[in-house]
């Protein structure tokens, strides 16, 4: 994860703007153990932390500029409150930015169908 963190921001020139990016958790060993990558989405690696926690996406703000957080028009990420706690708390307008990922989209839709399915079953029995 560092060497990519690395490699990732010694591409990244200061003054660039950040349009899109990504925001994701993943799994290693199976001690429940995650990292936190965020992705510029049109040019790579932006920035990494241990962790899935509000404290390791808050990081991220702290390497980028203001004119950088204001340009971010768009944010991809699954339904995690920690991420979207820090997403809100430091991009202005957040909610309308966010993209939630179609994985989680369906996979809620799914829980949805499941509960109305089960209540409406024990109803009219």
């Amino acid at each position: 994860m560092e060497r990519a963190v690395r490699c990732g921001l010694g591409r990244r020139r200061q003054a660039e703007l950040v349009t899109e990016i990504g925001v994701d958790e993943k799994a290693f060993r199976k001690e429940h153990s995650y990292l936190t990558p965020v992705n510029d989405l049109v040019r790579g690696v932006l920035y990494g932390a241990e962790d899935r926690k509000l404290s390791s996406l808050d990081g991220l703000w702290e390497t980028l500029t203001v004119e950088q957080i204001s340009a971010i028009r768009a944010v991809a990420m699954d339904t995690w409150d920690p991420y979207i706690a820090s997403l809100t708390e430091h991009v202005s307008a957040a909610d309308a930015k966010i993209v939630f990922d179609k994985f989680h989209v369906a996979k809620h839709l799914g829980d949805l169908w499941t509960r109305r399915k089960e209540h409406t079953e024990g109803c009219w029995r």
